[in-house]
């Protein structure tokens, strides 16, 4: 079967006035359609500037992206930036609002979303309102409203506290599942890169290039990522993900 996406030899540099940065080098890898893609490796390796090659946001200086057929995509920061000062629902429809495809349609799918996630009765609430948890799933809402093929998630998780991360991981991940999206989520947590994924990519040091590519084959997915922490192949490959990115050379350095 043809990769849904795949990036070949990809390569980047960020050029500034005190000097080029080599951010990636010689990057290799595929996407399947419908498939959960952890992107994993040291800060700075250049994870969120693979997310940002896809998105269009910046150009490949080497190598080939292909994506077979019209993908589009959805981007999902760090931050949830929702609008302060405009209501859950408005947050949420501003895209289609801005595309000029706020329909009858567009709202209906927008109420079941909200339904579909429990926040149906705080569409009229405030961001300011809402717990952190409940703002990011408010934002996965937002970037579910234009339906894109394909989401990019960028450490959406990492400025909840831990228990909150945990939970708000596992609504996301069940929804990203049910909505039969594909995603690329770069994490720094290899916990989590496992509780949802399919596959994980681990990236090295700047310049970064592609140390393994290793396949998350636990059965309990769909249950979600709670499920899948508690099941005895999730603590194997913890240990084997922890060994790459962590050689022993490196750790008594």
């Amino acid at each position: 079967m043809e990769p849904y996406i795949s990036l070949q030899g990809v390569s980047f540099s960020y050029h500034r006035p005190d000097g080029e940065i080599e951010a990636l080098s010689d990057i290799s890898f595929t996407v399947s359609k419908g498939e959960f893609v952890s992107l994993v490796g040291p800060s700075g390796c250049g994870k969120s500037t693979i997310l940002s090659i896809l998105a269009g946001l910046n150009a490949a200086e080497a190598g080939t992206i292909t994506i077979n057929g019209d993908v589009s995509f959805g981007y999902m920061f760090q931050q949830d930036l929702l609008l302060p000062y405009n209501t859950i629902w408005k947050n949420i429809s501003l895209g289609p609002a801005i595309h000029k495809s706020l329909n009858s349609e567009t709202k209906k799918r927008l109420e079941e979303l909200l339904y579909k996630y429990g926040l149906s009765q705080f569409k009229d609430k405030f961001p300011g309102q809402l717990s952190g948890g409940m703002r990011q799933r408010a934002a996965l809402i937002r970037t579910l409203a234009l339906n894109p093929d394909t989401l990019l998630l960028d450490e959406p998780f990492s400025a909840l506290d831990y228990q909150t991360r945990l939970l708000v991981a596992d609504d996301i991940g069940k929804i990203i599942r049910q909505e039969n999206k594909t995603a690329i989520l770069v994490t720094h947590d290899l916990s989590e890169a496992i509780s949802l994924s399919d596959k994980i990519i681990v990236l090295s040091g700047r310049p970064s290039r592609v140390v393994k590519i290793m396949d998350i084959n636990i059965p309990c997915k769909e249950k979600g990522s709670l499920a899948v922490r508690k099941h005895p192949a999730f603590g194997e490959y913890f240990q084997i993900l922890w060994k790459e990115m962590n050689p022993p050379d490196e750790r008594t350095a």
